[in-house]
C-alpha cells in the first residue's frame, strides 16, 4: 500500500492541544471515548513516523485503517449494507 487514506484510533480523548503534534492529521472524538486521525498520506513512511510519534508520546494506539481512495465509496456501502 502506498498512497492512500489512513485512520488511526487512538484511547481517549485528545484536546485541541494536540493538533500541533498532528500536523495535517483531522482529529475526530468519538462516543465510545476514543480519537480517530484521519489523513491522506503518501508512503508508508509517512505513516510509519506518526506511529512512531504515537508510540513516543504513550497513547494506546487501538487501530490502524488504510482506505483506498479510489473505493472509499464502495467500502462505506458495504459496511452500511452489513450494519
Amino acid at each position: 500500500m502506498t498512497e492512500g487514506k489512513y485512520q488511526i484510533r487512538v484511547k481517549g480523548h485528545l484536546d485541541s492541544n494536540w493538533a500541533d503534534r498532528f500536523d495535517g492529521w483531522k482529529m475526530r472524538l468519538e462516543k465510545d471515548g476514543s480519537t480517530l486521525l484521519t489523513k491522506e498520506v503518501a508512503d508508508q513512511a509517512a505513516l510509519h513516523g506518526v506511529l512512531v510519534k504515537i508510540r513516543n508520546l504513550n497513547l494506546p494506539l487501538i487501530s490502524v485503517r488504510y482506505t483506498d481512495p479510489e473505493h472509499e465509496e464502495d467500502s462505506r456501502d458495504s459496511a452500511n449494507k452489513t450494519k
